[in-house]
């Protein structure tokens, strides 16, 4: 047991958590999240128009939770949802963007 590299990872990503969902290791970095399955590192892909930040990752009762600084999102395993709230629906910019 130990570090390695993941074949796939671009050297300028930096992760901040790792989740296991459904038979896969979620991995969440600054600019989104990334699937491993044991053979393949992927981006995955949010169904949303503005960029998603992504900061630790929970899973609990068949889902997996994002939590970012200005953005929620919940997978259940066949798609992600934003999760509105008053600060991420506001209208207002996040601080960056």
């Amino acid at each position: 047991v130990g570090w390695c590299h993941i074949k796939g990872a671009a050297d300028d990503i930096h992760f901040w958590d790792v989740e296991y969902f459904d038979n896969a290791a979620y991995f969440a970095h600054s600019r989104g999240i990334m699937r491993y399955d044991g053979h393949t590192l992927e981006p995955v892909e949010f169904d949303t128009p503005e960029p998603v930040f992504c900061h630790k990752l929970h899973a609990a009762a068949g889902r997996l939770w994002s939590f970012g600084v200005d953005d929620l999102l919940c997978f259940d395993g066949k798609r992600w949802a934003r999760v509105e709230c008053p600060h991420n629906s506001s209208g207002v910019p996040a601080k960056g963007s």
